[in-house]
């Protein structure tokens, strides 16, 4: 995959996407991670946790991702599945040759090789930031946007693990503080990073991640 680092200015999208009327609102965290994901990609993705799928969508909407075959958003929340299908026609109207693409009604905890016809070649995340115990709660759904309610930053990694192709790639966004946690638990699980990416926003402490799975072989 040829990959080329996009600064993003997050108040410039490709399209109206829809998002539920109430509660939760898509952030610019999503916007600016949709730039990290590379020209072309051919292949198989899957967005997990993609709410509204502004991360995957947005991209492919801007001109990335060019050559894939297939998307899989993967949403454990039906809150969010008629703004997510309504912005999977939208996307499809806006690029010329859309991937075959999908949703996937599932938490990311049970997703196993058996939910894609082969292993993938690239995932992106916008996770939950906040683990529990931090922060206050907000109401509902907000809640499962913000805090760590089910699944933290490790099943997040192991699933990764589970349905990325040997040298996949994993591009997600978290604060800079949580950096070091991802990489422990990253190298625990074979995962190498490759890039790191700080974006130029006003107060923003995101960090913006691409890793990738490197599996050893065993000797024959």
């Amino acid at each position: 995959m040829k990959f080329r680092p996009l600064s993003r200015d997050p108040d410039l999208i490709s399209a109206d996407w829809s998002q539920p009327e109430e509660g939760y609102r898509f952030s610019r965290d999503s916007v600016v991670l949709s730039g990290l994901l590379p020209e072309r990609a051919p292949g198989l993705a899957a967005d997990l946790g993609a709410g509204c799928g502004v991360v995957s969508l947005e991209a492919l909407a801007s001109g990335r991702l060019k050559g894939l075959e297939g998307l899989y958003l993967v949403e454990r929340e039906e809150y969010f599945l008629s703004s997510l299908a309504a912005n999977v026609r939208r996307a499809g109207r806006l690029v010329s040759d859309p991937p075959e693409t999908r949703i996937l009604f599932k938490d990311w905890r049970d997703l196993g090789p058996g939910d894609f016809p082969g292993p993938l070649d690239l995932l992106c995340a916008n996770p939950p930031y906040t683990p529990l115990g931090r922060g206050r709660m907000s109401p509902k759904p907000r809640n499962s946007a913000r805090m760590e309610l089910h699944g933290d930053l490790s099943s997040l990694l192991e699933c990764a693990g589970r349905i990325l192709k040997n040298g996949g790639l994993f591009c997600l966004s978290l604060p800079r503080i949580r950096l070091a946690e991802l990489l422990r638990i990253g190298g625990r699980l074979s995962f190498l990073p490759e890039f790191f990416h700080f974006p130029a926003v006003k107060n923003s402490r995101l960090a913006l991640v691409r890793l990738s799975l490197r599996l050893r072989r065993r000797p024959r």
